[in-house]
């Protein structure tokens, strides 16, 4: 059953692509330590309305944030990818709420080509206490199903926070439409409290 949910959260979040196998020239980037001295930005040029030239968020693989939780780490982390509707939206308003407070984000991108099928299934054994629980069709038991953009609040390597999506009130009608004032304020105050969770 365990093995059954597992491909099952994988099909879910990673549905038509492939997993490719971690080359042997991404070790030294995946070994990467998590001292914000030696981590690299990341590159969110392809966050359409994100429009900041020195975004508060670095560069984090999957494999490095399955070692963040196994080694006790503190931060908040991103999981999220361009394209997807609700995180193009999202990362603006985390990103201002980050520099506001003066923290940096750990990226990871969850379609990153730097993964394997055991990073995914590590991703998502971590994540598992803030995943929403919906009812397999097929075997009618509620299982764990993660949805991006999801923001985690990691403190010594265990989640005490967490946050899903954008805000209840808000409903993307169109590609171009985007979260009134009121609604990126109350995004940008749920951010910032998780962001006082690991202080």
């Amino acid at each position: 059953m365990r093995s059954t949910a597992v491909i099952l959260l994988n099909l879910c979040l990673l549905a038509g692509c492939a997993a490719p196998s971690v080359s042997s020239s991404t070790e030294s980037e995946i070994a990467a330590s998590v001292n914000k001295d030696n981590q690299i930005k990341a590159d969110m040029r392809a966050y359409r309305w994100l429009d900041d030239d020195d975004p508060a968020f670095l560069y984090m693989t999957m494999a490095r944030s399955n070692r963040f939780y196994d080694e006790g780490g503190t931060g908040i982390l991103y999981y999220g990818y361009a394209g997807c509707e609700y995180c193009e939206r999202a990362v603006p308003v985390l990103n201002a709420a980050a520099k506001d407070v003066g923290i940096e984000v750990f990226y990871v991108n969850v379609y990153e080509d730097i993964r394997t099928d055991e990073d995914v299934s590590a991703m998502l054994k971590n994540l598992e206490p803030a995943m929403k629980r919906e009812v397999n069709p097929e075997t009618g038991e509620e299982e764990p199903v993660m949805y991006t953009p999801e923001v985690v609040a990691l403190k010594d390597g265990v989640i005490v926070g967490h946050h899903t999506a954008l805000v209840d009130e808000y409903i993307i009608t169109d590609e171009e439409s985007q979260m009134n004032d009121a609604e990126k304020e109350h995004l940008t105050q749920i951010y910032k409290n998780l962001f006082s969770l690991i202080r």
